[in-house]
């Protein structure tokens, strides 16, 4: 879609409209090649703002990362994809999901039921209506009667791309997406176990793995205040460590007793013993923080590993997400050019 470096960033929107299409904008001038937002709590609404970014950029990728058809019907999402996609003149990217359960899913009365089958039916959706077709679907959950899309899509494939770290939804998506996010999945044997899952849906469907764009989706601090980084991070360590699933923890070589030890105190509510659980080396295994040399060094290990691109995850004041954003595009970005 672009020929520009294999990085993206994701942030969430938690500013007004401007700020957001500001920050994109920015993205846009220091060669990032694309920007995710999420769908992920109740924050503006992202195919609002990606629509507005769209508008104001003329070469950056834009998308969503993730939405769920646990929470939006997959015409829904398939008309609003195909209009971002329009605006942006083909520059739109679906990222599709689960939804968090405990974040999204559960305060709407939803569970995360059957994930791999509401993935896979809403891809086979979203794709049959973008192509132009007019969709008849009886599946177990969704149910789309000789539906057409009023407008033609200007392409007939969009690049779909699936959120996720269970084996399952990995051999989905060399099945039938685009490429993968996969969070935190960059040391130990994280690498292998993303390849490894996509490979066998590849096989399934006869593709080649080297079709998969596999982002690895990090949490990156660019900074010299390597102990203040940690520390500022540990909550949404323990709540990446809670989601686990806790055999992909360890293969990140996190301890056992440190994926326990959170895993137990979150379940039952105590999110200040979860956290005091966290070490330095678990926030370190599932975070890329440091300076720019040790951030430098990390990346190249995880194109080496198998990974074809990598996604910014940038939390924080808006000022912090900025300054991320300039200083990897100067220190980092020119390394692999």
């Amino acid at each position: 879609m672009n020929n520009r470096p294999p990085f993206d960033f994701a942030f969430i929107p938690a500013g007004p409209v401007q700020e957001t299409v500001e920050l994109v904008k920015l993205g846009e001038r220091l060669g990032y090649r694309g920007a995710w937002l999420p769908d992920q709590t109740y924050h503006r609404d992202p195919c609002v703002l990606l629509g507005l970014c769209a508008q104001a950029t003329q070469e950056i990728r834009v998308g969503v990362g993730i939405t769920s058809p646990f929470t939006r019907l997959p015409v829904q999402i398939a008309r609003a994809a195909a209009l971002i996609d329009e605006i942006s003149g083909g520059r739109f990217c679906l990222g599709l999901g689960t939804a968090n359960p405990d974040t999204v899913l559960r305060p709407l009365g939803l569970e995360p039921t059957s994930p791999y089958r509401r993935l896979r039916d809403a891809i086979t959706i979203i794709q049959q209506l973008v192509a132009g077709s007019r969709v008849t679907f009886d599946g177990k959950f969704d149910h789309v009667h000789g539906v057409q899309l009023d407008f033609v899509p200007i392409r007939p494939h969009l690049p779909i791309y699936i959120g996720t770290r269970g084996p399952k939804l990995l051999e989905l998506t060399g099945e039938v997406a685009d490429g993968v996010l996969s969070e935190s999945l960059f040391s130990g044997e994280g690498m292998d176990y993303v390849r490894q899952h996509i490979y066998a849906g590849t096989v399934r469907s006869q593709r080649a793995i080297g079709d998969i764009d596999i982002v690895s989706w990090q949490l990156v601090r660019v900074t010299t205040n390597l102990q203040a980084a940690v520390d500022e991070q540990r909550v949404w360590a323990a709540r990446s460590i809670k989601l686990g699933p806790r055999d992909i923890m360890v293969r990140l070589g996190l301890e056992e007793a440190v994926v326990d030890g959170v895993t137990d105190a979150a379940n039952r509510g105590d999110w200040k013993t979860a956290v005091n659980c966290v070490t330095d080396d678990s926030v370190n295994r599932l975070m890329l923080i440091g300076d720019p040399p040790h951030i430098t060094e990390r990346i190249s290990e995880i194109f080496k590993k198998g990974a074809n691109s990598v996604a910014l995850l940038l939390l924080g004041h808006v000022d912090e997400v900025r300054n991320t954003l300039i200083r990897f595009a100067r220190d980092v970005m020119p390394k692999f050019g």
